[in-house]
């Protein structure tokens, strides 16, 4: 039976590939085949029915693309191996506080309350629910919406026949905040307007203590302030060290491993990074990677005379068209010759989008401020969906305050009007705001979402349900919508009156149109695991890709990785990569994800180490050996191939050419392992059954095992 699969954080698969000019070497072109051909220890030829095919420059030499062609046929099948890193946690486990309830809907969720156990910060758990129909007649679960984005949940796509059970995944992915109880809601909706409830408990483990979580930033006017001061310090008896900051604006103690530390911020970079209202410490500690900091602005001692923002003209919507959007394409999207009547994807066009317009959402009783039930004329509504039990809503709550108080006062004060939303129960709501933490930080509105009725307004029409999200609005037109980190620049903007949503409408559209198709694609990817018939997911990937031209190479790749992985259609597979790899000769993200989803991908059996090296010296050329990426891919090829040596010098390089202090300490995590691993090629992992899970997981990979190796979705809604 297929299964659905609630989309949350847009963070999974999406590739943004930016077209990369034209790499002019020639000469480095052909010294790169030549060396290519000495180390296959074969002559490279070709069929005169390929060449004939192969384009020229102006001067009669091949291009760049058809090197790539003469590289890629000499490409052999390579090493078959096995892997030790998981893409998600699985239990079958479904140890309950609460035993099934009787009978008293079509519909009961067994247990009722799932306790996922002690969870680690940014793993991955995966448990399963049974949902059984006491009905006589079947039923269909028409959605399965989570109260936070931490907890993915799916449901089953066919309809669940009288007295049959299914099962249903539970994923839950904590956030970075330590040391906290997790206590999240799961609601399906039956068709016909039924709901059933499923509780998720779960305690995220203490590795480290961080004091303080929250630092408040010298005001502006204060010329030389003091260093602030964080202290970090091992709750479990591992030694760690402090590997950067990012953005770099703190430094530590010491650089040994120790089990406390001080780290220091200084303000005077924080105001040249532009003052972040998050750091990040990371550190090597294997459990605990990365620690954030949130920082809060000060007022300046003596409030500066403003001018009085000028009021913006109300935005009329745009029309959008009934087909495809008008979103502007970087790549053309490739057409493989296989494509015969595919399996159709129908494009479905979001109705909440920037610029669109809205009715004032359903709100039940407001349990704090003032009732709102319209809009009042040129008032800037912001909605921020949140939960009082989401542990992704109390790391941000900082921020949000932050917001509230630069935006909703002074100059602002008429303009800018903050209601919370929340879909948990009133009484509880009404306990947690006089918790003297809550009270002190929540001074604005607050209401209750009664039978999410705000969220199916807002939310689910965006194909995306997050938590915390905000939804700008004024006169009744979505201005702009996404997680507070990504809020700063829009409300700065929307306050000076100079934020027009249009310039935003296409790239929100295409997201919401990607996150619709990848919901698709992932429970085609469950059904085919169970009945093998890969080619109606080959088929939906091709009519994506043609009906999302912007983002078809995102749906390609994914073809690529799931032909190679999970389908074993290793020969397919790399035919079909190397067409791949022609199209988006010039195009660098392509490249590198081609050769990493070849070499590191967890569900490749077969791994082609001379397509993947022909992949990755590519792309390190056209990236002018000054692309970390890229670098760090090729060190991957060559340790993959025995080549240590080599290994070791792309990874130092990819260290020097790489800036965010995070990948920088994946990287330098990656190199000490090629100085003492046996250089070998990444094993095999086979599909992760239901089982306990490993205490010493990493985080990675995804369905396919397809590397997101860009930043995904649009920035502005990261949430």
């Amino acid at each position: 039976m297929r299964q659905r699969k609630n989309h949350q954080k847009p963070d999974d698969l999406t590739l943004r590939l930016p077209l990369i000019p034209h790499f002019q070497s020639q000469e480095m072109d052909f010294a790169d085949m030549r060396l290519l051909q000495a180390t296959l220890h074969r002559p490279i030829s070709l069929r005169a029915s390929a060449m004939s095919n192969i384009p020229h420059d102006s001067r009669n030499q091949p291009s760049a693309a058809s090197l790539l062609v003469l590289a890629l046929s000499t490409s052999i099948l390579g090493c078959d191996a096995r892997s030790d890193a998981p893409t998600a946690l699985i239990s079958n486990e479904t140890t309950a506080t609460t035993q099934a309830a009787p009978a008293t809907t079509s519909i009961t969720v067994e247990p009722t309350t799932l306790d996922m156990g002690d969870l680690i910060p940014d793993i991955a758990v995966v448990k399963r629910v049974k949902l059984t129909n006491h009905s006589s007649k079947p039923v269909k679960i028409t959605s399965a919406i989570a109260d936070c984005s931490c907890t993915t949940p799916t449901w089953p796509e066919e309809p669940i026949a009288p007295g049959a059970t299914v099962e249903a995944d539970i994923t839950v992915k904590a956030g970075p905040k330590q040391g906290v109880p997790l206590n999240k809601r799961v609601t399906y909706s039956i068709e016909g307007g039924e709901l059933v409830f499923l509780s998720v408990v779960a305690k995220v483990g203490l590795f480290i203590e961080l004091t303080p979580e929250t630092m408040r930033a010298p005001a502006d006017d204060l010329a030389a302030p003091e260093p602030g001061e964080i202290t970090l310090k091992g709750a479990d008896a591992t030694a760690f060290r402090i590997i950067g900051s990012d953005p770099a604006i703190a430094t530590a103690d010491n650089n040994a491993s120790a089990l406390t530390h001080t780290v220091r911020v200084d303000w005077t970079k924080w105001r040249d990074a532009k003052r972040p209202s998050k750091l990040s410490i990371i550190t090597d500690h294997p459990k605990t990677p990365e620690m954030q900091v949130l920082i809060r602005r000060s007022p300046p001692s003596v409030t500066p005379t403003v001018t009085p923002p000028v009021t913006p003209p109300v935005i009329a919507p745009t029309q959008i068209g009934s087909a495809r959007l008008p979103v502007a394409s970087q790549t053309p999207p490739f057409t493989a010759n296989q494509r015969v009547k595919p399996r159709q994807y129908k494009i479905v066009l979001p109705t909440v989008y920037p610029g669109a317009t809205v009715a004032f959402p359903p709100l039940g009783t407001f349990v704090q401020g003032s009732e709102r039930r319209a809009f009042a004329p040129g008032k800037i509504y912001v909605f921020e969906f949140f939960s009082t039990t989401c542990s992704h809503c109390a790391e941000a709550a900082p921020l949000v305050e932050a917001l509230v108080e630069q935006f909703s006062s002074g100059i602002n004060e008429k303009a800018f009007e903050f209601i919370s939303v929340t879909a948990d129960d009133e009484s509880k709501v009404r306990e947690w705001l006089l918790e003297p933490a809550h009270a002190e930080q929540v001074k604005h509105s607050v209401a209750i979402d009664v039978g999410s009725k705000a969220q199916k307004a807002l939310q689910d029409p965006t194909y995306q349900v997050l938590n915390p999200r905000f939804f700008v609005i004024r006169d009744g037109v979505v201005l702009w919508y996404g997680h507070p980190d990504a809020a700063a620049e829009p409300f700065a903007q929307i306050a000076a009156g100079t934020w027009n949503p249009d310039s935003v409408k296409a790239e929100f559209l295409d997201n919401a149109l990607v996150a619709r198709a990848k919901n698709q694609t992932t429970s085609l990817l469950n059904q085919c695991e169970k009945d093998g018939k890969w080619k109606d997911l080959l088929d939906l990937y091709d009519s994506i890709a043609v009906a999302i031209p912007s983002r078809g190479s995102t749906f390609e790749l994914q073809k690529f990785g799931t032909m190679i992985g999970p389908a074993d259609m290793t020969v397919e597979g790399y035919a079909y990569g190397m067409q791949l790899a022609v199209h988006y000769a010039n195009d660098i993200a392509s490249l590198r994800t081609l050769a990493r989803t070849t070499l590191n991908s967890p569900r490749v059996k077969v791994r082609d180490l001379d397509f993947a090296f022909a992949i990755a010296r590519a792309a390190d050329s056209l990236g002018g050996e000054k692309d970390a990426r890229a670098a760090e891919i090729l060190a991957l090829a060559y340790f993959s191939r025995g080549d240590r040596e080599n290994a070791i010098k792309l990874q130092e390089r990819a260290i020097t050419l790489q800036d965010n202090a995070k990948i920088k300490a994946t990287y330098e995590t990656q190199l000490a392992k090629y100085r003492v691993n046996e250089p070998k090629p990444v094993p095999f992992t086979p599909k992760v059954t239901p089982g306990a899970a490993p205490a010493n997981a990493v985080p990675t990979g995804n369905p396919v095992g397809l590397p997101a190796e860009l930043p995904t979705g649009s920035p502005a809604d990261g949430g």
